[in-house]
């Protein structure tokens, strides 16, 4: 009899403890991306597709004229040339044929491109994790990253965990992953996320490319199980 009372017992705690991290939401752009929006006018983003501009595809070499995009690593799936999301600059593309992720300096405005709503209601501790790579230049060239809780709702800046700062640039040579947690993204019925890229008149090759994005979360538990606590007489 203790040994069946302990394997009910296990098995109650095996299923308590299982509401734990769990993906929310992921995208590899590898197939179809749904409701993903790219060249927004959100934040000011130009969508006259002029000249930069968000695309989607896996184009790592340039024409000739042009820089080539770093190859992906191994922690991205699909690796090394897996599809991803990144600028690309419509003037380079005339020049040498590039579709790879580069951006002309003399372009205008920014771009915007951003993903579907996701929810979270239930889940605590939500994170967004994605990997991105951009050289962009110190000061006015970089990517941004921004969430909001509702469709009219105001779009607030994300820090690059590595700088604390609102910019991701100047790490053109190699992929990075980012992790952010962040309480407001907890429990939320509207969760939206975005990506920016801001350029100026010089920088450098790449331009702001994205892939991998994953939301994770933790599910709110139930109440504890009940523990068999009695005794008999045969």
């Amino acid at each position: 009899m203790k040994k069946l009372l302990l394997s009910v017992y296990f098995l109650l705690f095996t299923f308590y403890f299982s509401y734990a991290q769990t993906v929310i939401y992921t995208e590899d752009f590898e197939t179809t991306y749904p409701g993903w929006q790219l060249n927004t006018t959100d934040l000011g983003g130009d969508n006259s597709l002029s000249d930069n501009q968000w695309i989607v595809n896996n184009e790592y070499v340039s024409g000739g004229f042009f820089t080539n995009t770093p190859t992906e690593p191994a922690g991205i799936p699909n690796n090394p040339t897996g599809y991803y999301l990144h600028i690309y600059s419509d003037v380079a593309f005339g020049i040498d044929g590039s579709l790879n992720d580069i951006f002309d300096a003399a372009g205008q405005n920014s771009y915007f491109a951003m993903d579907s709503v996701l929810h979270t209601v239930g889940y605590t501790s939500v994170s967004l994790s994605f990997w991105w790579i951009c050289q962009g230049n110190s000061n006015n060239a970089y990517g941004e990253v921004y969430y909001r809780t509702s469709a009219a709702g105001t779009w607030t800046a994300l820090n690059n965990p590595l700088t604390s700062q609102p910019k991701f640039n100047l790490h053109g040579s190699s992929w990075v992953q980012a992790t952010i947690t962040d309480t407001a993204f907890d429990n939320k019925s509207y969760l939206q996320f975005g990506f920016r890229f801001r350029h100026a008149s010089s920088g450098n090759d790449p331009a702001f490319g994205v892939d991998h994005v994953v939301v994770n979360g933790t599910s709110t538990p139930p109440p504890p199980p009940p523990v068999a606590n009695f005794s008999y007489s045969p």
